[in-house]
């Protein structure tokens, strides 16, 4: 991931996005994995947890998509 930052390769970074620890948040947790259901379908290529939760993260290339 930090490669594919440095050299500014969007693909990778989605390719390498992720978060150990949101199997297990999402099984206290449903909200999380319906909440990142919604961002992709609204167009983020990723979504993420971030950190323990529960903030989830999108990314997108496209103004109107964020």
């Amino acid at each position: 991931m930090i490669e594919a930052i440095n050299e500014n390769n969007y693909e990778e970074m989605i390719r390498y996005a992720g978060n150990a620890l949101e199997e297990i948040s999402g099984k206290y947790r449903p909200d999380i994995k319906m909440i990142k259901g919604k961002m992709e379908k609204f167009g983020a290529d990723v979504a993420i947890m971030s950190g323990t939760g529960p903030t989830v993260y999108g990314l997108t290339q496209q103004y109107s998509k964020a």
